[in-house]
């Protein structure tokens, strides 16, 4: 035992004089980082996601399906939008300083009150910047929870661009007479029940059609859900067309205000007007996606066996 503290004490005072050299490799506290996963496309995620056994414990496969679409169309929106809002913030902040530096130097009719207004414009800007940031990074965890992911595993979306998906009935009985007649088998029930309607019966104009039972309450929402989808895309349409004319506006009012012969406070109003215009038509373009991926999950739950 004395032999033992003796060799401990020698050892740490040659140590403590440099004499003992002992390679160092520094240590890693916190684990590295792990590469993100990375989503290539929304197919992709599906089928990814319904392989998953994990993921039947958050619902049925087809309501799987939608929450994936519902929660991939979020984060290509909120990216798509938060493109437009670092945009804004940009004009901003050079219009900030150029309206303070002709204010300093007693140029042109700037005042305090559209230095203001401007720095309450970029203040708005940056909160909707950060709830964007929000919206994509809780997008992402669910995402990663229906995957099977570690929560703190980082995701990375590929797709930048959110496009509308294609939905090609024009209207109730354009989809009832194209899509029913192939597919529409519903489930069998007694014909005696009171809370049961065809959806299909057999005509002249649609003859040999199966007769369909369905709940009422189910073809309701069903119905209503297709409604959802003519109200989204009749939005999105008149927000695409004002969506190039507002960016037409802007561009005026920043030409102007480059050549110093524009107002601040009209700059101001383009900015705004260009923020909540783009913003507006990306969500009107989720709407529209979320729209006819409940329509189809409705459908499938309802006429699936």
């Amino acid at each position: 035992m004395r032999f033992f503290k003796t060799f401990i004490v020698s050892f740490l005072c040659i140590y403590s004089l440099g004499l003992l050299w002992i390679p160092y490799t520094p240590q890693v506290w916190a684990s590295e980082k792990p590469n993100p996963f990375v989503i290539s496309g929304l197919p992709t995620t599906k089928a990814l996601v319904l392989k998953n056994e994990n993921a039947k414990d958050y619902g049925t496969r087809h309501q799987l399906r939608y929450k994936v679409e519902r929660n991939y169309y979020l984060i290509l929106s909120s990216k798509e939008q938060l493109v437009v809002s670092k945009e804004v913030k940009g004009h901003f902040e050079k219009a900030i300083s150029k309206a303070e530096e002709s204010f300093d130097e007693g140029e042109g009719d700037v005042s305090q009150s559209n230095i203001t207004k401007l720095k309450l414009g970029l203040a708005g800007t940056e909160n909707d910047i950060i709830d964007l940031e929000h919206n994509i990074a809780s997008a992402k965890l669910e995402l990663a929870l229906l995957l099977g992911l570690d929560i703190n595993h980082p995701l990375k979306v590929e797709e930048e661009k959110l496009s509308p998906e294609k939905f090609p009935y024009l209207n109730w009985m354009d989809f009832v007479n194209g899509f029913g007649k192939e597919t529409i088998t519903g489930k069998k029930t007694d014909n005696k029940s009171k809370n049961k309607t065809p959806i299909l019966s057999k005509s002249k104009k649609n003859p040999g059609f199966l007769l369909s039972k369905v709940d009422r309450k189910a073809l309701l929402e069903l119905e209503k859900a297709f409604l959802q989808i003519q109200k989204s895309k009749r939005k999105m349409k008149l927000a695409r067309k004002n969506r190039k004319i507002t960016r037409a506006l802007l561009v005026t009012e920043l030409a102007n205000y480059d050549f110093g012969i524009g107002d601040p406070e009209d700059l101001f109003e383009g900015l705004i007007i260009y923020t909540r215009v783009l913003k507006g038509y990306f969500e009107t373009v989720y709407d529209f996606n979320v729209s006819v991926s409940n329509f189809f999950q409705l459908n499938a739950e309802l006429f699936e066996n």
